[in-house]
């Protein structure tokens, strides 16, 4: 077989459409028709054609990587499950995660971390959701321990919480407001021991406001 045209697409300007034997073949990105040495004339056999469809299909696995990784961070399986639901082949997928990682931009580690602080930070969520919605994403239990040892104190989070909904239930009598809040709190990930030492704090502060007014 031999390619016998290189004609950019309409569409997008920087993929190439190949014609072998006045035929066409396949689309390439301009960037790899160059890193491959393809022009016109040039000979191809199945060897050259096996390693065209493997530069091809790396490319695409680094391209929608660097694009979801574009929007937020994401775990080692985050991105292999998306990768796998483009149809990329184990092989690459592999390959493409190791690379991310050497590069810099796929680290479980700094990931959990991350994640954690801005969940409890942020979110308001506490270990135990945290806990569970790490290990979804494939991280390992090693390190969500350790990215929830690093991570704020929960008391802060779980005492903000509370001051956001703490007029709803001011009207309600004492038991039923703790038993509310409580069952907010437990909702939200927050263990038992954090609930009840936030909830004794809120309680002797609202105690105190009350005498001042």
């Amino acid at each position: 077989m031999k390619i016998t045209e290189l004609k950019p697409q309409q569409r997008n300007r920087n993929r190439v459409s190949v014609f072998l034997d006045d035929r066409y073949a396949f689309g390439l990105d301009q960037e790899l028709v160059i890193k491959l040495g393809l022009q016109v004339g040039l000979e191809v056999d199945d060897a050259r054609l096996a390693r065209i469809a493997s530069e091809a299909e790396r490319k695409k696995a680094m391209d929608a990587s660097f694009n979801l990784l574009s929007y937020r961070a994401r775990s080692r399986r985050e991105i292999e499950t998306r990768l796998k639901r483009k149809g990329i082949s184990e092989t690459v997928i592999s390959e493409t995660a190791q690379r991310l990682a050497e590069l810099g931009l796929l680290d479980d580690t700094k990931f959990a971390e991350a994640f954690a602080r801005d969940r409890l930070e942020f979110a308001h969520k506490g270990r135990r959701v945290i806990y569970a919605e790490l290990r979804k994403k494939g991280i390992p239990k090693p390190i969500v321990e350790q990215a929830l040892s690093n991570a704020p104190d929960e008391d802060k989070s779980a005492t903000e919480v509370l001051d956001k909904v703490s007029r709803r239930y001011a009207a309600l009598e004492p038991r039923e407001r703790y038993r509310k809040l409580s069952d907010l709190l437990l909702r939200r990930g927050f263990s038992f021991d954090t609930i009840e030492r936030v909830l004794s704090q809120f309680a002797r502060r609202a105690a105190e406001e009350a005498i001042d007014e």
